[in-house]
């Protein structure tokens, strides 16, 4: 468990786990608009990295090749690719709801979780314009019950369903 203190009205959205600093970085949803590095063994670090474009961004994803992120949110359907200043690589409108994502570097495919009924988990090939690769849908997940997402080292993924508090 890990406090945090930054956004106590809707606590924390998608985290994003840096594989080369062990640092998680936490979307804040609704207080400053940021991203914040938390270290699993010793808590938030205090450092940031607030665009100046964010909004409401729900998901978020890490890509250790090139050290960079995606967000994504339900508002607009977009997906941003960012560097560690906030600063835009790319933003492409993909049309879907995010509520979490999940980056495989090997394929270079995001993993988005729609807010949708049926909760479905999209798969969108980054090297080709975030073209639908495919889709599934999440079984025991209720309707809107995606939260966040996270790949694993052996590229297994991890969902938050957030009605029923529970991590698949």
């Amino acid at each position: 468990s890990i406090g945090y203190t930054w956004s106590p009205s809707y606590g924390p959205a998608d985290f994003a786990y840096n594989i080369d600093t062990g640092m998680v970085w936490v979307v804040d949803v609704a207080v400053d608009t940021c991203i914040h590095e938390v270290d699993p063994a010793a808590g938030v670090t205090g450092s940031i990295i607030c665009p100046t474009w964010w909004t409401s961004q729900r998901g978020l994803a890490y890509d250790p090749d090139s050290d960079t992120y995606y967000a994504g949110s339900w508002n607009d359907g977009m997906i941003y690719h960012f560097d560690g200043s906030g600063a835009i690589l790319d933003a492409v409108y993909v049309g879907l709801p995010t509520a979490g994502l999940a980056y495989n570097p090997d394929t270079r495919h995001l993993f988005v979780m729609a807010s949708s009924a049926p909760s479905v988990v999209w798969v969108l090939d980054a090297a080709n314009s975030y073209a639908v690769v495919g889709g599934f849908i999440v079984p025991g997940f209720g309707g809107y019950g995606g939260a966040g997402l996270e790949i694993g080292c052996d590229g297994s993924l991890w969902a938050v369903d957030q009605t029923q508090n529970v991590v698949y």
